[in-house]
């Protein structure tokens, strides 16, 4: 599983999953706000669509990450410390 967003402050987050080894054609699009899935799965595995559903939050945890660092340079450039 991979994901991408477009923009640093994007809300909507899309996430590539793989069904039987193989990487679905489409992506998921992550709502961060909600935090939910905008779109079905359109695969029938129950273990693919929990497996899926259980990295919402490491997802949105890694783009909290990146936005809080991104945050504190953009702070320490207006600081002049960088």
């Amino acid at each position: 599983m991979r994901a991408e967003w477009k923009t640093p402050d994007a809300r909507f987050v899309l996430v590539w999953y793989e069904a039987d080894g193989v990487e679905q054609p489409l992506a998921l699009r992550l709502d961060l706000d909600k935090r939910v899935f905008l779109d079905d799965i359109s695969v029938k595995d129950v273990h693919v669509i929990r497996a899926v559903k259980a990295h919402v939050s490491d997802v949105i945890r890694q783009v909290a990450t990146y936005r809080q660092a991104r945050a504190r340079q953009a702070v320490a450039v207006a600081a002049g410390v960088v």
